[in-house]
């Protein structure tokens, strides 16, 4: 099963993200991330045995992570994937932590995750057709996160959808 962590925003926040995704999509063509999709990924595992999986949650029940709050005000554009993206200007400590905490409990039980930085996005449109020359500036949407999840991803006609395995509650910093 392929699987991955991540965070999920707010209602308030998937509508705006949907309507900057959906806008973007029409002026520059590719494809809209579907608002039910729309999320940050912590750590993209990929394909796991199902027997591995209890390995998977033992690691992130060791996570002890602060909630906090994520604020994305600007866009991305990476061309070498023809990705538009909505991100973070200042990444909150608290965000870098849970993921890093994640990532080295992760690797700890033997699992391999992709080696670079981390730069927390939310994927808003795939295969881009005209790239823009000059990203717009976007008015700033925030939201508090209080849960980290396990998702498994499965192939559907059209797309992927999301299932979400497990949850986890992020402390209150007290």
């Amino acid at each position: 099963m392929r699987l991955f962590f991540a965070l999920w925003p707010e209602s308030q926040v998937v509508a705006e993200l949907s309507a900057l995704a959906q806008g973007a999509a029409r002026r520059w063509g590719g494809r809209a991330t579907r608002p039910e999709t729309l999320h940050l990924t912590l750590a993209f595992l990929g394909e796991v045995a199902v027997e591995r999986l209890p390995a998977v949650l033992e690691a992130a029940s060791g996570v002890e992570a602060d909630h906090f709050a994520i604020r994305f005000d600007r866009l991305g554009y990476w061309p070498h994937n023809h990705l538009l993206w909505a991100g973070c200007t200042e990444v909150d400590a608290a965000l870098r932590a849970l993921a890093e905490d994640l990532a080295q409990r992760l690797r700890a039980q033997g699992f391999r995750l992709e080696d670079r930085r981390f730069v927390p996005h939310m994927t808003l449109v795939r295969k881009m057709i005209k790239p823009p020359d000059r990203l717009p500036a976007v008015s700033a949407m925030s939201w508090n996160c209080r849960e980290f999840v396990l998702v498994r991803s499965l192939s559907v006609r059209g797309g992927v959808d999301y299932n979400r395995l497990a949850a986890w509650a992020l402390g209150t910093g007290e």
